[in-house]
């Protein structure tokens, strides 16, 4: 899909993450059940209660979908984890590969503790294992209850050898009030693709982001100023017509520790957020020290340097428009991101920061930001970086004469919502010219 000779031109990106059909003739061969709940009477079809636990409402909600008219719902009052109520169904397995994504959509009023639970079973019947692959609620007492509107939930699961069927279940234990919809869950592809719908996970990582086949090995590059870096190579859709001055850059710095293990997320990023249009470089965080900047005492090349010996590479490799070159950073990667845009001299065009710290006094000169292009996006309810830093960011930078628009979403610290879409409204943001 990707062995595509890329023009000396092209723009390089660097990022620094309805009934149940089982097999259908006409179903993606890849997808082990896709369901929406909208067939049934009092029950969905196919789908059964478990427990029958008497303090806890079953609801075939007909009243509230989060895309049709109905969804799963559980209600507890009880305060108190068992028994545990839910609802689940069981799917023959016959395949090869060894791991399941699910994604679904979740309803949440005042949850405790809610899960997608998939259990596996051999031939006999007899329990393998089972793994909890999306996780609603607390997970320390201390936490706050969950409540939202319709959100979207991913997670992946092993499955063990000798597996012949799998039951996925929704379960509520402690009390709340939780509804599912949207369920879909996919064998991953052997290039470690996942499903659309990407959902958050604290700490700015996507829920499960890990592929099941092995990585790709990085490029590795001795940076001029010393130290060296690596990153991967995403090249443009051989469909993708390249512009007149070739396709852009996008220069990808993961939060979190910055591994490899984002790389099945930075290829959603590239195929659903910029529509495999782009040049992708995924850097690869050094190890022990994330992201070191010129400002940090360290014995691997700064990030600015790293960047800059990557842009060259990639041009190098398959081209790119100079003119177009962006980063884009959240958490751990965004002082990084940030120091490398406010440099004196700036190999990039624009910026795209997401729910990160902004440190003034660690930076570059705040005045350099003239006349760059910075995209914040940002949660209010962000519990792990603050969003006044946000704030102080867009007002500091604007003053300095940068182009700076600050974007809320809801959820807190994490990818949240509409992931991609986020995604793909930044970067339009960074290419629109200035007025």
């Amino acid at each position: 899909m990707f062995e595509v000779s890329c023009r000396i031109t092209a723009m390089v990106v660097l990022v620094v993450y309805s009934t149940g059909v089982l097999f259908a003739a006409d179903a993606p061969t890849d997808v082990l059940v896709e369901d929406s709940f909208e067939s049934g009477t009092k029950e969905p079809d196919g789908w059964q209660r478990d427990g029958d636990v008497s303090s806890v409402r079953y609801v075939y909600d007909k009243s509230a979908g989060s895309e049709g008219s109905r969804s799963l719902g559980l209600q507890k009052a009880e305060n108190r984890y068992f028994p545990i109520a839910g609802w689940s169904k069981s799917f023959t397995h016959n395949r090869a590969e060894s791991t399941l994504a699910l994604t679904a959509k979740v309803k949440a009023a005042k949850v405790t503790k809610a899960v997608i639970d998939v259990l596996y079973f051999d031939q006999a019947g007899k329990p393998l294992s089972h793994e909890w692959a999306v996780y609603i609620g607390q997970k320390e007492p201390k936490d706050p209850i969950v409540t939202h509107d319709w959100k979207s939930y991913r997670g992946t699961t092993q499955i063990p050898e000798g597996t012949k069927s799998i039951k996925i279940a929704f379960q509520i234990y402690g009390p709340g009030k939780v509804w599912f919809d949207e369920l879909k869950a996919s064998y991953l592809d052997s290039d470690g693709q996942v499903p659309t719908d990407v959902s958050a996970n604290e700490g700015g990582r996507p829920a499960s982001v890990s592929g099941t086949s092995e990585p790709p090995t990085p490029i590795e590059l001795t940076v001029p100023s010393g130290g060296s870096t690596s990153y991967v190579l995403i090249k443009p859709d051989a469909s993708a017509k390249p512009p007149a001055d070739g396709f852009p850059l996008l220069i990808v710095l993961p939060g979190g520790d910055g591994s490899i293990e984002f790389h099945p997320f930075i290829r959603e990023i590239h195929r659903q957020g910029l529509g495999g249009r782009f040049v992708v470089a995924q850097m690869i965080a050094p190890p022990q020290i994330v992201w070191p900047t010129q400002s940090s005492t360290h014995r691997v090349a700064a990030t600015e340097a790293s960047i800059e010996a990557i842009i060259a590479d990639v041009r190098q490799r398959c081209g790119h428009d100079p003119n177009r070159v962006y980063a884009l950073g959240w958490s751990s990667s965004g002082p990084a991101v940030y120091a490398t845009v406010l440099q004196e001299k700036t190999p990039l065009a624009g910026a795209f920061i997401a729910m990160s710290v902004f440190k003034p006094d660690q930076l570059p000169p705040i005045t350099n930001a003239k006349g760059r292009r910075i995209y914040l996006l940002h949660s209010p309810a962000d519990k792990i970086c603050p969003y006044s830093m946000a704030q102080d960011a867009k007002n500091r930078l604007t003053s300095s004469g940068a182009m700076v628009t600050l974007v809320d979403y809801d959820g807190g610290h994490g990818w949240q919502g509409s992931v991609f879409d986020n995604i793909r409204a930044g970067i339009d943001w960074l290419q629109a010219s200035p007025k």
